[in-house]
Order: C-alpha cells, then structure tokens, then sequence
C-alpha cells in the first residue's frame, strides 16, 4: 500500500457540495470521483473494521461503475466484514498467485521470442521480487489494515458473486479526499493513488480474495 509495495507488486458521514471539487480534482489532480445521488444516500451501509472503515455502495450505484446490462447486489455487512478479514490474511498470496500468473505468461512469451538475454535478467527480477514480498508481507498486511475500503458486490460472467473492494490509504490525505469516501467512488490516475490506492476481490463462494489488475 505504501510506495515500496506498490512499487514491487504492480459512524460520520460527511457530504459535501462535490460538484466543483470533483472539477478542481479531475483537472488538476488526475482525481477521479463518482459521486453517488443523494436520493441513494440513505441505501449506503457503514461498517467498522478494527482499525478502519468502510462504505458499502448498494446495487443501484454500482451499476453506474460496471455497466446498466450487469447484475449487482447488495452485500451485507457480515459478509463484508468477513472479507475485510480475509484480505488482511490472504493479502501475500493473493499477490504472489498474481505474480506467479504474470511470470509464466511473460516468459512463455520470451521464450517465444527466443530473447535469452531477457530471460535471464527477468527469472533475476522473478527472485527479487520473492526476496522482497517476504520480507515485506507483514507490513503490507498492516497497511491493508488501517486502510480504508469501499465496496461493490456484482456477479461476473460465470455467475459468480464477488466483492470489489477498494483500499484507500488515507494516512497521507494531500487532496482531502476521505470527506468523499463516504459518497463517492474514488479513483486516480497517478502519483498519490500509485502508492495509496489498490483494487482486490473477494470471491462469495470459497471465500478467496484475488488481485483485481
């Protein structure tokens, strides 16, 4: 969640007149917020996580994030706790099972090319990058921790119900951002969201959280 992880692994609500911020954010910022409509407001869901917190959109946003055609619900807070949970535990894996996907797809295609030189200096950056995620699991479990989350249940092509959960460090807050944590969805570009910002899901059925690229 910090600059080396991302680096390497590639109840108050606040509401706000939104409108010109978001304008001032996206121009200047690469901020990017999509704001919930008032008449939605009351359908929001909080939680407290042990050292954080989290809004839970409800289906009629979310459809505004992923498309009007596609099927969304309504996650309850007991299953969102639940997956909070096992994304703090499941946090390294998940990231070295997406690592280990990209590696054999990288060098299936170098071997392809048949470019030795970059192979060798890849299965280099392979072993690095193992050093490096165990030595620095535990504080990026930290940091998933006291980060905060938003998030959107929906149902992917193959009829599985998942969580999109969006953790948002707020620790370092340079654009004043978390006041619309509670009523928008966040995004970014660059800079700040680089190192502050990351995408994960949490799959209903066995209960395994998988990076979201």
């Amino acid at each position: 969640m910090k600059n080396i992880s991302k680096i390497l692994l590639i109840f108050i609500v606040v509401f706000c007149n939104a409108q010109d911020d978001d304008e001032f954010f996206n121009e200047n910022f690469g901020v990017f917020t999509e704001k919930i409509d008032s008449s939605l407001w009351e359908k929001i869901k909080y939680v407290r996580f042990s050292e954080s917190e989290g809004a839970i959109f409800p289906s009629k946003f979310t459809k505004t994030l992923i498309g009007q055609n596609k099927k969304a619900f309504d996650p309850d807070t007991a299953t969102v706790k639940l997956a909070e949970s096992e994304l703090v535990k499941q946090y390294c894996t998940a990231h070295r099972n997406f690592n280990e996907k990209i590696k054999s797809n990288t060098l299936r295609n170098l071997y392809l090319s048949s470019d030795f030189k970059s192979i060798r200096d890849y299965k280099k950056q392979i072993q690095n990058e193992k050093r490096i995620l165990k030595k620095y699991c535990t504080k990026w479990q930290n940091d998933v921790l006291q980060s905060d989350k938003q998030i959107i249940g929906y149902v992917n092509e193959k009829g599985e119900k998942l969580l999109w959960i969006k953790i948002v460090d707020f620790r370092e807050d340079p654009y004043n951002l978390k006041p619309q944590f509670y009523t928008s969805w966040i995004d970014g570009s660059h800079g700040w969201f680089e190192t502050n910002l990351e995408h994960m899901i949490f799959h209903l059925k066995d209960n395994r959280i998988t990076v979201n690229p």
